[in-house]
């Protein structure tokens, strides 16, 4: 379920210009739970709630459904696979 949540949010991160440190400090996330995020842990249902809530998508959108990133970066202009 949670497998796509790693991928969407370096997608979206780096689509908002963040650093994993910048994306800390506005979530109030631990940096190195970012990171731990990013490589499969799953979070909270509050840290989830934070997360999308920032990017403005629903925490379903985030694990299951598939997300469009516009972005001036040609590798992320992709859509995440179902």
């Amino acid at each position: 379920m949670a497998q796509m949540l790693p991928t969407r949010l370096r997608v979206l991160r780096i689509a908002r210009g963040l650093s994993q440190f910048q994306l800390s400090v506005q979530t109030e996330i631990n940096p190195n739970e970012i990171s731990q995020i990013e490589r499969g842990l799953v979070p909270s249902a509050r840290k989830l709630e934070v997360l999308a809530q920032l990017f403005g998508v629903s925490p379903p959108e985030l694990l299951l459904e598939r997300i469009s990133v516009e972005s001036d970066e040609p590798s992320l202009r992709t859509q995440a696979p179902e």
